[in-house]
């Protein structure tokens, strides 16, 4: 699949999620399309309802990828700050007006070539339940659970763990996670495909 052919599913299956509140409250939620070279994510302040090709980020992967071979200050501030800064060096030239969206590393760490990640009311009925994680290992083996924890790097580290050892033990990658008290993603490299949960999937 080309990039414009790409963006326009993105664009398409974006704004169906955005516009109902089922899946999309109060402009939240966020998506990519992925090549080898470049992630396309939703750009901070952008409505998924509305959004436009032009309103998504061109990352380059290989430097979202250099991301992890380096080692950030442990203070918290100094930390995110860091990881800040390497992410918007990691956008392609010509988008330096644009800003990514804080969960640009989750959206590259899924193989697949479209990711949707949003906060059903639905969804968080379990991702905030106090058996939430007992309940989606019984209802949705194929899923990732996890755990609460700060937003931005320290979740995208979790989250890498968490896949990598997914593939080791299932020798693919996970197309589902659920965030704890949080939402949802989504992998799949097409529309129609079912990536293991039904509703809300691209």
């Amino acid at each position: 699949m080309d990039i414009q052919e790409g963006l326009s599913v993105l664009v398409g299956f974006s704004r169906k999620y955005g516009a109902d509140a089922a899946y999309v409250l109060a402009g939240g939620g966020n998506t990519s399309f992925k090549t080898e070279e470049y992630l396309f994510v939703k750009g901070s302040g952008s409505a998924l309802a509305t959004i436009r090709p032009e309103q998504f980020v061109k990352m380059d992967r290989k430097a979202l990828a250099a991301m992890w071979e380096k080692t950030y200050p442990a203070d918290e501030k100094e930390r995110e700050a860091a990881v800040l800064a390497d992410m918007m060096d990691a956008r392609a030239r010509g988008e330096e007006a644009k800003r990514p969206s804080v969960e640009t590393l989750l959206h590259d760490l899924l193989p697949q070539q479209f990711v949707l990640h949003v906060h059903p009311a639905l969804v968080n009925g379990l991702t905030c339940s106090q058996d939430g994680e007992k309940l989606c290992a019984e209802l949705f083996a194929d899923a990732i659970w996890v755990p609460s924890t700060r937003p931005g790097y320290v979740l995208a580290s979790y989250c890498r763990e968490k896949v990598e050892a997914y593939k080791k033990a299932n020798g693919k990658a996970p197309a589902v996670i659920f965030l704890e008290n949080h939402g949802i993603f989504f992998g799949a490299d097409g529309v129609g495909d079912r990536p293991g949960v039904a509703a809300a999937h691209p």
